[in-house]
């Protein structure tokens, strides 16, 4: 139970830090995902929803691997939540939270 709780702990912390930088580096110059965003877009919501539920099924697979393998779990949280990151940014989720905190700042 310990083991799972600072799993928990590390890859929703390093998934909230990533989600936030890759949220703002795509938001730069860089364009980081934009590419992907793009591809993302042209599918329809069955074929978005069925990639997105892919990608977790991914998620957890990798989150396996790395148990299975004794790999440290601060490490395995590290790792689920860089692919946390990467995929609520590809999927456009972060902009809807990010758009809701700028306009409850506007009107206080």
């Amino acid at each position: 139970m310990k083991d799972f709780i600072i799993i928990l702990a590390s890859s929703t912390l390093s998934s909230t830090i990533f989600s936030c930088l890759f949220y703002w580096l795509n938001n730069s110059k860089l364009g980081l995902f934009k590419s992907i965003q793009r591809k993302i877009d042209t599918l329809n919501e069955k074929k978005k929803r069925n990639l997105n539920i892919f990608t977790n099924i991914l998620l957890i697979i990798i989150g396996l691997f790395c148990l299975v393998n004794n790999i440290n779990f601060f490490v395995t949280g590290l790792i689920l939540g860089i692919i946390i990151g990467i995929n609520l940014v590809c999927f456009r989720e972060l902009e809807n939270i990010f758009k809701t905190d700028s306009k409850d700042q506007q009107n206080p």
